[in-house]
């Protein structure tokens, strides 16, 4: 049986959202949950969840109001006065952004974007918005490994990444765009392999 296979969806209610929710599940095994960027944008994830069941037990879920995570309390107006076409006529360009020099013919189709939603974006990025910074450096005991792309636009973002874990263990990928396990899928799996002891 596929590990696809042996997954279970859940739609699990908070007080402002419901997630849809797909577990991994393995019994006795440490959990290991793979949190979205965006704000808003569905991604598939099971280039990443598959490997890492093989170990452990495995979360995703779907951003609110995207995907299969419904938008909940009724109050969309259009997107809070924003359009989903709009976000997603946006999307759609940044996709094509990602991609620009890693895939120079690749264009965006509406399917891809389909499930953007205006309100979870403007909910989600408030709420980014009030929280506070972190601390340039923080006091961590676990292991850290972030991972970075040769054609992705972070400007001095990355040093600051950088300063705040300066004992983390930081992986480039050269060809790689965005997303990188679809990019550089080798070599992301054996990031993964390696950071999680997979083999």
């Amino acid at each position: 049986m596929s590990l696809a296979a042996q997954t279970t969806t859940l739609l699990i209610a908070s007080v402002s959202a419901k997630l849809f929710t797909l577990v991994y599940p393995k019994h006795d095994a440490e959990t290991v949950i793979l949190l979205l960027g965006g704000p808003g944008v569905p991604m598939d994830f099971s280039p990443i969840a598959e490997p890492l069941s093989r170990k452990y037990q495995v979360i995703a879920f779907e951003q609110r109001g995207t995907g299969r995570s419904p938008v909940t309390g009724g109050t969309s107006l259009l997107g809070m006065l924003g359009l989903d076409k709009a976000y997603q006529s946006l999307f759609n360009q940044v996709l094509e952004n990602y991609m620009r020099e890693i895939a120079p013919a690749f264009t965006a189709i509406d399917a891809m974007v389909e499930n953007v939603r205006a309100e979870p974006i403007k909910m989600t990025r408030a709420c980014i918005l009030d929280y506070p910074p972190l601390k340039d450096s923080m006091d961590y005991r676990f292991p850290i490994v972030i991972t970075y792309v040769e054609k992705d636009i972070y400007g001095k973002s990355k040093q600051s990444v950088r300063g705040r874990f300066p004992k983390a263990t930081f992986v480039d990928y050269a060809n790689a765009g965005h997303i990188a396990w679809t990019d550089n899928n080798a070599k992301f799996i054996d990031t993964l392999t390696d950071f999680y002891q997979l083999s």
